[in-house]
């Protein structure tokens, strides 16, 4: 399987000089995509979010009962789905969508990374000294989504960046948002 990781962030970094704006929903509205939220539910195997295209009606699905950083993330990985004209998106399974074997979701999970983390940005924190956890970190990103960055920047010609974290196309269904803190406890 061959990923066009080049022309992947070549794509991410035209949407935001065309539209001016790394605001998903903004761009994405003015690109005549639908995002609404629902709710899917919290456990394990619930869907955290779609991309379904119906004649030329596009519209991102996120579960609105996961945290926002996590909707974020989806957003974004949905995104990638919708710009780059993912049709086949037939099953809202988490398990099925996020096939390590899925081109789509692979290319999807590239694109999320290109848009949400900037090449200067993950260099300046890399040559500082910090570790790839340390990073992930500073940056508020999952180790997953920076894998991916990395893996895009050394194909793009950057080096020094090595991923303790594999590439895996389900990061996003092995994150585990951390417990509730003390402080959003109700009492009940």
């Amino acid at each position: 399987m061959i990923i066009p990781i080049r022309e992947i962030y070549e794509m991410t970094e035209e949407l935001k000089k065309t539209y001016d704006e790394k605001d998903i929903k903004k761009v994405a509205a003015q690109m005549g995509i639908l995002v609404n939220h629902f709710p899917m539910g919290r456990h394990q195997g619930s869907c955290k979010g779609f991309y379904i295209q119906k004649f030329d009606v596009k519209l991102i699905g996120i579960n609105n009962e996961l945290t926002l950083i996590e909707q974020y993330f989806i957003l974004a990985h949905e995104f990638g789905h919708a710009v780059q004209n993912d049709q086949d998106v037939a099953n809202f399974v988490d398990s099925a969508i996020l096939d390590g074997t899925n081109k789509m979701e692979i290319t999807a999970n590239y694109f999320s990374a290109d848009w949400i983390l900037d090449d200067k940005d993950v260099m300046e924190l890399a040559m500082s000294g910090m570790t790839f956890f340390e990073i992930a970190s500073t940056l508020n990103v999952l180790p997953g989504l920076l894998a991916y960055k990395y893996h895009s920047m050394s194909a793009r010609g950057y080096e020094g960046l090595n991923s303790p974290v594999d590439v895996r196309s389900q990061y996003l269904n092995e994150y585990q948002p951390p417990a509730k803190m003390a402080e959003d406890y109700d009492g009940e």
